[in-house]
């Protein structure tokens, strides 16, 4: 019998996966490294699933020279992944952005001579950087906004938050500025499923509005301040909500800090016998004895804190994002997301003095503090008794605080975390930036309560005690303190808040007693409080009230002494002097106590630009966390997975198919297959979906085009041939405009560049021929009146110029106008000409109107519930349109005048500017109409205004 000419090979003990070739193949270190890789590798490349950590591993592997050494490689696997991405293939798409992350994670981070131009030639070269870079952010661009999934979505903001902080201190990151990538990543937040998948595109937000912003004007700053979708706003506050809750069970997975009540197996365990009661020990958390406890403090936060620095940069310009965190109620079972902030904070401050790191986050979060306190209308909330929420403070190190349980008003758990932030950090290389801002917004607190003549319950005395115990530290460790930078401001603001204290105490301390304790503190300080004027020559500076303190311990260390021969008075009977020395008491402050300087961004230009470094290298720890878990994950579904026997059948991992016994192998072919097939979960249930989706979708949409047509833009409508417009082809495009918040309660918000030039042409030719004299609805009836004077015209709502501008106006209300019930009236043009005007009036009805027949909701009532009032011509003088009862309390900028001016009777005045509008809302909740929102158009007294009125509609049933 002749030997058979086959002959079998011995099994490799693991299987190689195609990938890996391929990434060997490409990387290869010889000397055909300048030969590009053919069309068919690259096809097989993008349609493999991605082996991310193999390719970390073999990236990792060579160093900065190396990887310049083979640029040629490099290059082909970048400029290939781009055209990838550009041509939108699904799967490929994917497995191409989860190679780039891998890709930049592994390239980016390594110390380069010349990290811009080696990174650049590394990536591209010189001579394709442009155009490759310009391809690589619009298709990034595409993705994040108009992908498929959310999923592909995700991948290309890992992708984008990978280059963004590997190359954030070269200049591939002007690329990313020069694209603005700001709507597209709002978007994917606002479509995101939970507040987790929000953290990544929230931080880049940071990541990119911080890049070179003192150098120059970073877009992501405007947008930043001009963005009011509140939808996606929501989504962002509860993403810092859960961020800084999961940032905070951290601490407590070190050190449980609950004050514990009574229970049967706590007491057991204090005598020893914790180990008889069922159960106990499943739920303890681990004793960890005090140093081993500070150096995994001093670890903490993890590096999901780099969500902070969005967080600072939103509430610093966008006074929309500041009210909802300060509002926005809890999710079932969930806590409000400015309790969840605060209580990190008071973590934060408390380890602060552990790490720089540390202390930077809790300088982050104290300054969004600051902000919030310094809009008035944000801090009536702070101190009223509708900010009611439990607030789960930090108390893992002595001294506490008292405890309080439940609800109770918000500026008391402010407070509180500044106290514990002035006890917790004493040092003599003392942080006075972080004291300074903690003092600085008890100050604040202190001064609207006294305005305001609020009295709030506190436990005050504690406020005082940490207090005067800093001033005994500051005089204690003169030598130490004197010589630190801006030292002089944090002994300005403690000496104030006490004067402060002790004038206005009448104001905003509870009871009686409670301003009693305050003279019975400082008198009983006045031999320090004398000492550290000395020490730091105080009554030389006149910024400084620490005369009023000293005069006061003086003029009840004068009464104590000439009250008798007692010379050991008891508290009790120092109290009642205190009592009885008001009546002789004249307590003389320097002006201006409860004023503050407002927050100005400049002043902390260094720690901003400290903590955008600090936030970069989180965001390398978290995608290096992440590529962890993706090799862990990878490894455990490998155990088993791709084994060959000697046929050559891959036995999947799957645990049926890993007890199936080598002998299988001498079956046949056929055989194999046929179990290899019957092992695997049936995917016909899937195809069917698919095929009977793709079936059914042509009718659903039909159905669904033709019951909502009425309400759907033009451009959704249907689009057949026979229901062609009888204008020209339209685009209604996406437009750029800027807004500025000028109040907040009733809001109002100035927008420029609402209108497009081109636009305003069309809108006066569209209703040129359509004005007659303008008329106000009086007595159930439309009328002419001497109150106004100007002309009006309608607007055709199917000119489609017309219904851009409207959706324009719907999408910038967002979630206020509900689609599917409200609408947007119809719009009007209105023309003054010299001498005309309109008196002061509202644009909402007094009573909601019934929907006449052929309306929209017949049977319903109606109202306006807001305004827009864009201008299309300016040639005139006068004709400002004035509210009376509106000041500008919220804008930052001081460029304004050219916009707007305060009118000598009170409220503003603004200027009509082409293409420029303002946008108010009209209504309260409850559905009245707000007096705040009574404007007048003022007589235009040379030239013509024209403008265009918009008014969203609000119905009830």
């Amino acid at each position: 019998m002749e030997a058979s000419p086959l002959t079998q090979q011995a099994r490799p003990e693991i299987f190689q996966q195609k990938i890996v070739k391929l990434y060997e193949a490409l990387f290869q270190d010889d000397a055909d490294v300048e030969s590009e890789k053919p069309e068919g590798f690259w096809r097989e490349f993008f349609l493999l699933k991605p082996d991310r950590p193999s390719l970390l591993k073999i990236l990792d592997s060579f160093g900065p020279d190396n990887l310049i050494r083979l640029q040629p490689q490099t290059r082909q696997l970048f400029f290939r992944a781009v055209a990838c991405l550009k041509k939108g293939n699904g799967t490929a798409v994917l497995h191409a952005l989860e190679t780039l992350t891998t890709f930049f994670s592994a390239v980016l981070p390594k110390k380069y001579t010349n990290p811009s131009s080696d990174i650049i030639a590394v990536l591209a070269g010189l001579d394709h950087v442009d155009t490759i870079f310009t391809d690589f952010v619009g298709a990034l661009d595409s993705i994040i906004r108009n992908g498929n999934t959310l999923e592909i979505r995700k991948r290309a903001v890992e992708v984008v938050l990978s280059i963004t902080s590997g190359a954030y201190q070269t200049s591939l990151l002007t690329y990313f500025i020069q694209r603005d990538l700001f709507p597209a990543i709002m978007k994917f937040i606002q479509d995101s499923s939970s507040p987790n998948m929000a953290l990544e595109p929230f931080t880049l937000l940071g990541l990119l509005a911080n890049y070179n912003k003192f150098e120059f004007q970073n877009p992501y700053q405007l947008r930043l301040n001009d963005f009011v979708n509140e939808a996606a706003i929501q989504k962002i506050v509860r993403c810092v909500g859960q961020t800084c809750k999961n940032l905070r069970s951290q601490y407590l997975d070190i050190l449980e800090d609950l004050p514990e009540g009574w229970s049967l197996s706590h007491t057991l365990s204090m005598m020893g016998l914790g180990k008889i009661t069922p159960g106990a020990r499943s739920n303890q958390k681990p004793n960890h004895d005090p140093d081993a406890a500070k150096q995994m403090f001093a670890k903490l936060p993890g590096e999901e804190a780099a969500v902070l620095l969005g967080t600072y940069d939103f509430s610093h310009a966008n006074k929309l994002f500041c009210f909802n965190l300060v509002t926005m109620s809890a999710d079932k079972g969930e806590e409000q997301p400015i309790a969840s902030l605060l209580s990190l904070t008071s973590y934060l401050l408390q380890h602060a003095f552990l790490s720089a790191r540390a202390t930077n986050y809790a300088h982050l979060s104290l300054m969004v503090f600051r902000l919030l306190i310094e809009d008035q209308i944000l801090c009536k909330r702070i101190c009223s008794e509708e900010s009611k929420v439990a607030v789960r403070l930090c108390r893992q190190r002595q001294p506490y605080l008292p405890t309080v349980k439940g609800e109770r008003i918000l500026a008391t758990s402010v407070l509180d975390t500044m106290v514990d932030a002035i006890n917790h950090n004493l040092r003599r290389r003392l942080d006075v930036s972080l004291y300074t801002l903690c003092v600085g917004i008890t100050l604040r607190i202190i001064s609207y309560l006294s305005r305001s003549r609020t009295r709030m319950q506190y436990h005050w005395s504690e406020l005082f005690r940490s207090l005067l115990a800093l001033i005994r530290f500051l005089t204690t460790y003169a030598s130490d303190l004197k010589t630190l930078s801006h030292f002089e401001t944090l002994l300005d603001l403690v000496v104030n808040l006490l004067a402060l204290s002790l004038s206005a105490g009448e104001a905003f301390l509870p009871t009686p007693a409670a301003y009693d304790d305050l003279f019975y503190k400082v008198v009983e300080s006045g031999e320090v409080l004398v000492k550290f004027r000395d020490i730091y020559s105080l009554s030389k500076r006149p910024s400084n009230s620490i005369d009023t303190l000293v005069n006061v311990t003086t003029h009840y260390n004068t009464l104590l002494d000439s009250g008798g021969s007692k010379k050991n008075l008891t508290s009790t009977q120092v109290a009642e002097v205190i009592k009885q020395g008001y009546e002789t008491l004249s307590i003389q402050t320097k002006e201006g106590l409860d004023g503050w300087e407002r927050y100005r961004e400049a002043d902390d230009r260094t720690l901003l630009k400290k903590m955008a470094r600090a936030t970069v290298t989180d965001v390398k720890v978290m995608q290096q966390h992440h590529h962890k878990l993706i090799h862990n994950a990878s490894l455990h579904s490998s155990n088993g997975d791709l084994r060959i026997n000697a046929g050559g059948l891959a036995k999947r991992a799957v645990p049926s198919l890993k007890s199936i016994p080598d002998q299988f192998s001498t079956r046949t072919r056929n055989e194999r297959l046929g179990m290899s097939r019957l092992s695997r979960p049936p995917s016909i249930s899937a195809v069917a979906k698919i095929a009977l989706f793709a079936f059914i979708s042509p009718w659903l949409w039909n159905l669904i085009s033709s019951l909502l047509s009425p309400y759907l833009p033009h451009a959704l409508r249907s689009s057949n041939p026979d229901d062609a417009s009888p204008y020209p082809e339209y685009e209604c495009r996406p437009h750029r405009y800027s807004t500025e918040l000028v109040s907040l309660d009733p809001l109002l918000i100035y927008i420029e560049n609402f209108l497009r030039p081109s636009e305003i042409t069309e809108l006066l030719e569209a209703g040129e021929s359509g004005f007659s004299p303008s008329t106000v609805f009086k007595n159930g009836r439309l009328t002419g009146t001497p109150d106004r004077t100007s002309s009006s015209a309608g607007l055709p709502r199917d000119n489609p110029t017309v219904d851009c501008i409207l959706s324009r106006a719907q999408g910038f209300m967002g979630s206020m106008i509900d689609p599917n019930k409200d609408d947007i009236g119809p719009p009007q043009l209105v023309r003054y000409t010299a001498g005309q005007l309109f008196n002061k009036h509202h644009d909402w009805y007094d009573t909601p109107q019934p929907t006449r027949k052929g309306m929209r909701g017949h049977g319903r009532t109606w109202n306006r519930m807001a305004s827009f009032f864009a201008i299309l011509e300016d040639n005139c003088k006068g004709g400002e349109t004035w509210f009376p009862y509106i000041d500008n309390t919220h804008s930052r900028r001081d460029d304004i005048h050219h916009l707007w001016r305060s009118h000598e009777e009170g409220g503003l005045a603004f200027r009509p500017v082409a293409g420029n509008a303002i946008f108010w809302v009209n209504l309260h909740s409850n559905g009245t109409g707000d007096d705040r929102t009574i404007h007048a158009g003022l007589t235009v007294t040379e030239g013509l205004k024209t403008a265009m009125n918009i008014w969203p509609r609000k119905f009830y049933d």
